[in-house]
């Protein structure tokens, strides 16, 4: 069975101010992630390696991008993340207790896809998918430019939308109109992005399956 590894690494932060209170912040946001893995499909947790990365195995494609969503609004008022997926075998015993000291092709690949984000300036990468590589990547990258426009508000609606959340809660939560979420929906193209991302998932899947 393939596993998705996902590495994360905050950008540019040591200009961070406060860079010890950044840390802390990104780890607890990891630690919100742990504390409902099954909900999240993470099978070894999200840990902290370097202070600012951390690296997970996850095996579930499609709460992968709410990993990353929820991710990227706890840390929204700090920095943002890049975030790696390598797809793919794991060499050693899988734990379900740390992800510190596993190894194996999805874990190079994600440590690869880091580094090539980095030379980029990319946000989001994935690597390990056969014919359609290219293709998911050129996607991301999309998604990764226009990413860097959104304001804290297109942020929550995304995530949310991901979750499921109907526009009324969501509204709510930011105290706007349901008008004005719709308004966000339709000039962030929120909805093509949820779909292109669940597309992806089931490429994922479909290869899975052979």
């Amino acid at each position: 069975m393939k596993y998705l590894v996902l590495i994360g690494d905050m950008e540019e932060s040591r200009h961070i101010k406060d860079r010890k209170g950044a840390q802390a912040h990104f780890k607890a946001a990891c630690q919100k992630i742990n504390k409902r893995r099954q909900h999240y499909g993470v099978v070894s947790p999200l840990m902290v390696t370097l202070g600012d990365e951390f690296q997970g195995v996850l095996m579930d494609p499609l709460r992968l991008w709410e990993v990353i969503a929820h991710l990227e609004l706890e840390m929204f008022h700090i920095c943002q993340i890049r975030f790696s997926i390598g797809w793919g075998d794991i060499s050693t015993e899988l734990s379900s207790r740390s992800s510190l000291g596993m190894d194996g092709p999805a874990f190079y690949l994600a440590r690869e896809g880091i580094e090539s984000l980095r030379k980029r300036d990319g946000l989001y990468g994935i690597t390990g998918l056969g014919f359609e590589q290219g293709l998911v990547q050129y996607a991301l990258d999309l998604w990764s430019a226009a990413r860097r426009k959104w304001n804290f508000n297109r942020i929550t609606t995304f995530c949310r939308l991901l979750e499921g959340v109907p526009v009324s809660k969501i509204a709510t939560e930011l105290d706007v109109t349901e008008q004005a979420v719709y308004r966000t929906r339709r000039d962030g193209e929120l909805d093509t992005v949820v779909g292109m991302l669940s597309e992806i998932s089931k490429l994922i899947n479909r290869e899975e399956q052979g």
